[in-house]
């Protein structure tokens, strides 16, 4: 550190650096010379051999420079001082062109910081990186969440079942519902009962589901908020859990609140969570409901889990998509590709048309940023003209 307080002190000093460097070159030369002279050489000639004894003065002044600071950080001392320059000269320019570049900045800084929390950051979830989403891909497509047909909720609960290269895997489908009279919907999202638990959340009231909860003899629907939600929905009353809500129309009991960071696995934050079974008691008449629920060819819904402790990706990979032959082959279906890779980039759960809204937004999100980061490179370009 002092190394390099002492280099950036030597380019605020530069001048006067420069000025002792020449005064002690001249010095040595004048000493020289008199030597000459002493051994019987005209003035002149003594005067020209002392310089050549004295070797290519420049290069002397570079190489003692370059002693005090780094020339690289000479040089973009030099460009600010010229762009600072050239900014005064016109100053009427320069309050417009940095007013651009600020906003420009400001909004890409901005627009980047909702990408990355929309696509790029894990789920807050314990230990994320060991946690995965599975897609079922038609043959020979890119991989990605725009290209998932997703699974039937009966083949989800075979792999969790069936898997040991896996400590769980989950299903979840989104969907919206509304609290009590509410106009505007609520993010709900549709999962299995080991959700919470495969994901490892942590919960600020209550618990999350269990198993019991996510059969056909679940007494009634149950529900777990999220933190959001308990707040500006419910005011964030402390005896939230065990209080019956509504949620279209039909009671349910909150049983757990989810930690303040965790907002769901899909690019919207979750407002509300019930499991896949209480949907025969919200909608009692719609007889499709046993099919998604019961069928091994009703699609499509998003499936995730977490690696076991000693397993790879390649390893789990392999072992579900021959868990996946076996289960179609079953049901005499033709399977499809299967993908395992992490959640960094896929916060979404696919419904009916997987992925096309998370598309349409990052698609936004990304025409927005390259569009500011043109415009600041003009500006940036403009400036220094």
């Amino acid at each position: 550190m002092r190394k390099l307080l002492r280099r950036l002190s030597s380019i605020v000093r530069s001048r006067r650096l420069a000025a002792d460097l020449a005064e002690e070159l001249q010095f040595h030369q004048a000493m020289k010379q008199q030597e000459l002279e002493r051994d019987g050489l005209p003035p002149n000639d003594a005067h020209l051999a002392a310089r050549a004894a004295l070797g290519n003065v420049t290069m002397a002044q570079e190489d003692s420079r370059a002693v005090w600071v780094w020339p690289w950080l000479e040089s973009v001392w030099q460009d600010i001082r010229y762009a600072c320059r050239s900014l005064r000269r016109q100053p009427g320019f320069s309050i417009v062109a940095i007013g651009i570049l600020s906003v420009g900045i400001g909004l890409d800084s901005s627009l980047f910081a909702v990408f990355n929390a929309a696509a790029l950051r894990p789920w807050a979830v314990n230990n994320a990186s060991r946690v995965v989403n599975v897609y079922r891909l038609a043959s020979g497509v890119p991989v990605g969440a725009n290209n998932a047909i997703g699974f039937s909720i009966a083949e989800a609960r075979v792999l969790d079942a069936s898997s040991r290269t896996m400590n769980g895997i989950f299903a979840m489908r989104q969907a919206e519902m509304r609290f009590d009279s509410d106009t505007i919907a609520a993010h709900t999202m549709i999962v299995t009962g080991n959700y919470f638990r495969v994901l490892g959340v942590e919960m600020e009231r209550g618990r999350g589901f269990v198993p019991e909860e996510d059969s056909d003899h679940a007494p009634e629907p149950v529900a777990v908020l999220s933190y959001s939600s308990w707040q500006t929905r419910f005011g964030g009353d402390p005896e939230i859990v065990g209080r019956r809500i509504r949620l279209d129309e039909v009671p349910a009991t909150v049983i757990g609140v989810t930690s303040r960071d965790f907002a769901g696995t899909a690019t919207l934050k979750t407002d509300v969570w019930i499991p896949f079974e209480s949907l025969r008691q919200f909608h009692p008449l719609d007889t499709s409901i046993a099919e998604l629920l019961t069928s091994p060819t009703h699609c499509c819904s998003a499936v995730a889990g977490r690696l076991g402790r000693e397993t790879s990706v390649q390893q789990a990979q392999a072992e579900i998509e021959l868990l996946s032959r076996r289960f179609n082959g079953d049901h005499a279906r033709t399977p499809k590709d299967l993908r395992v890779i992490g959640v960094q980039m896929t916060g979404t759960a696919p419904l009916s048309n997987p992925g096309a809204k998370t598309s349409a937004r990052t698609g936004v999100v990304m025409m927005l940023i390259g569009l500011v980061w043109c415009c600041c490179s003009r500006a940036r370009t403009s400036a220094t003209c």
